[in-house]
């Protein structure tokens, strides 16, 4: 079963089960939103209303994690969201360290889209995070789907 968040023109679906926090925006934020699965997993939403470069969001998350993290290993991500009226290209860095003796996988993904910076980042032990994977890919396609929809509305 599916629940649905829908606040400030951000619209997607997420599994009932899951705990979602949402955060007061803080200023140049339109949502900022924390869900976290059963296991502890953790996918986060932050979106901007306005373009901002990628590259530069995702170095100032990796410099965050480098700070909490001693022994961070980072290697340059992209990938591409499947949206309805096509793809989306997504860039930043996929994690790998160690939290409390267990290896922890951390993807960052940014993207544009409808004059929006919306940066995605997954956390999880990392044999739970590649069994996760497709939840939290559906996530962002959830997102992107229902950012059309939501867009027109706040308009």
């Amino acid at each position: 079963m599916t629940a649905q968040f829908q606040r400030n023109g951000v619209s997607f679906l997420y599994p009932e089960n899951w705990r979602i926090e949402e955060h007061p925006p803080s200023e140049g934020l339109l949502a900022a939103v924390t869900l976290e699965a059963p296991s502890g997993a953790i996918w986060t939403l932050n979106v901007e209303p306005r373009l901002r470069d990628c590259d530069e969001l995702a170095d100032e998350i990796l410099d965050t994690m480098r700070g909490e993290y001693d022994e961070l290993e980072a290697e340059a991500y992209q990938g591409e969201i499947l949206a309805p009226a096509g793809a989306i290209e997504t860039r930043g860095y996929e994690l790998h360290f160690y939290y409390v003796e267990m290896v922890a996988k951390a993807i960052i993904q940014c993207f544009h889209h409808n004059g929006r910076t919306y940066m995605v980042m997954t956390q999880a032990e990392a044999r739970d995070h590649d069994e996760l994977d497709p939840i939290f890919s559906a996530l962002v396609v959830s997102l992107v789907s229902g950012m059309g929809n939501m867009a027109a509305e706040a308009d």
